[in-house]
């Protein structure tokens, strides 16, 4: 081989190296991308059956699934309802009375987006 051939292997070979490089930081880049935009499903919980089986809570755009995965497909085993509204404690277990009834019922009003 002359110096020529040579020279234009390793120039070859460097070519495809830089491709490379530059395929691996695209993906890098747009797998960051896809990350920010992917906010929408949302892994709760998952639990192990056994080494090929799993149970998986998630969230789909605000509703709440639990999945069954095996190595071959994924069924829908559930659609839980909506987590109830947390109301403050110190309201809730206050004593019976007109004023402390009127406050309970504002915040549950308000929990449930009511004005």
């Amino acid at each position: 081989m002359d110096a020529y051939a040579v020279l234009k292997l390793a120039g070859s070979l460097a070519l495809i190296v830089a491709m490379i490089y530059l395929a691996a930081w695209l993906i890098r880049k747009l797998d960051r991308h896809q990350a920010r935009m992917a906010d929408t499903i949302k892994i709760l919980d998952t639990r192990s059956v056994d080494p090929k089986h799993s149970v998986v809570v998630a969230e789909i755009s605000g509703i709440r699934l639990v999945l069954g995965i095996t190595p071959q497909s994924m069924s829908l085993l559930q659609v839980l309802p909506q987590p109830l509204a947390r109301v403050d404690p110190t309201i809730a277990n206050s004593p019976s009375g007109s004023e402390d009834s009127k406050a309970f019922d504002t915040q549950v009003a308000h929990a449930r987006g009511q004005p």
